[in-house]
């Protein structure tokens, strides 16, 4: 297999993407946190689209006031599943440690 070193030319479309993921190892921010703050980020540019293009016609303003409120329980519903994410992490955490004392507590009688 060859390899060969690639121009700056084919490595520009790749930049950001590196980027991306070298932050995302780099922080210490969790995989959801990033990947939360990427879909805010996403509604909050189509909701400022929405704005712009529909002139706050009364039934357009309906359709946003619609797509804020689902964006704001979509937000609560990530931020329940993040807290229990959280909580069976520690729960694996502290079954795997009565596990692990109880092996060897068991091979040490």
């Amino acid at each position: 297999m060859k390899f060969r070193v690639l121009t700056s030319k084919e490595l520009e479309p790749l930049k950001d993407d590196f980027i991306k993921l070298k932050s995302s190892i780099v922080t210490n921010k969790s995989l959801c946190d990033i990947v939360l703050d990427e879909a805010k980020e996403t509604c909050t540019q189509s909701i400022e689209q929405c704005f712009n293009t529909c002139n706050m016609q009364p039934e357009n303003e309906l359709i946003i006031k619609a797509l804020k409120q689902d964006l704001i329980s979509t937000q609560t519903l990530l931020k329940k599943e993040q807290n229990k994410s959280t909580l069976f992490k520690y729960v694996s955490i502290g079954l795997a440690s009565i596990a692990l004392s109880s092996s060897v507590y068991i091979i040490a009688k």
